[in-house]
């Protein structure tokens, strides 16, 4: 009886590179079940001695992996649902309601499509104060994200079909709730959005530190009330709302002696 054949050297090589490159990776925020292939991985195939430990949360920034942030094609990822404050939109079909991450222009992009119109909001990284993302095997992926800016919006005219959409500027469509609210819930199918928020804490170190720390940021669920706007910088959206008036003075009449 033919004994079961030896797996080649060089898929053993690949399987420690691999493990050796998980090992490498910065810590990125995520929550994992213990049952999970890479932990069995990385405990299968220890980091060899004679290789030096990169330190936690350490981003490189080689010439090598600036091309390759570039390269990044963006991410469309069909979600199931988003909760925005009393607001939520649930997908019946997988293109009713897509996450989009745009690496080049380093945007996230909630995509609603509703009664055969797309709408959509647009969030800058920059305007991201923080985040994180809960995934286990076998159970919903959800990401949070929390802003100290509200989103723009825009929705789609005279869809073509095979045709790019033409966006154009919209009112808030979540009943007012993304212009008063920071906090953004999704969630995803299994392992949907697992490869792309990897990509997206590659891409960009503030936002590996910001998966780091503690979600959320405050205790503060609302963008800044009046009293507490930074004057340069108040919310967009709100402005409108909190512009006061003061009264053009009348000079006194002249008197003539």
């Amino acid at each position: 009886m033919a004994s079961p054949s030896k797996p080649p050297p060089e898929s053993k090589n690949q399987a420690k590179g691999s493990a050796a490159a998980l090992q490498n990776f910065p810590l990125l925020g995520l929550r994992l079940n213990k049952t999970c292939p890479y932990v069995y991985q990385t405990r299968s195939f220890p980091l060899p001695k004679s290789k030096p430990f990169r330190p936690p949360a350490q981003v490189s920034n080689s010439l090598a992996d600036l091309e390759h942030k570039e390269k990044l094609k963006a991410a469309h990822i069909p979600a199931t649902l988003i909760r925005i404050g009393s607001w939520q939109f649930a997908s019946a079909h997988e293109a009713d309601l897509v996450g989009k991450f745009y690496f080049a222009s380093k945007k996230l992009v909630w995509e609603v499509l509703e009664n055969g119109l797309k709408n959509k909001m647009e969030i800058s990284w920059s305007d991201i104060s923080a985040m994180r993302a809960i995934i286990e095997e076998n159970k919903p992926g959800i990401l949070e994200v929390e802003l100290h800016q509200p989103p723009t919006f825009y929705k789609e005219i005279d869809p073509q079909p095979r045709h790019h959409s033409i966006w154009v500027s919209t009112d808030d469509f979540t009943d007012g709730e993304a212009l008063k609210c920071r906090r953004h819930y999704l969630e995803f199918p299994p392992a949907a959005i697992d490869k792309s928020y990897v990509n997206l804490l590659n891409s960009d170190r503030r936002l590996l530190e910001l998966s780091q720390s503690g979600f959320p940021s405050s205790a503060e669920t609302s963008f800044c009330t009046l009293q507490h706007f930074d004057i340069e910088h108040p919310p967009r959206g709100v402005i409108a709302t909190h512009t006061t008036h003061t009264p053009a003075l009348t000079p006194p009449a002249e008197t003539i002696i």
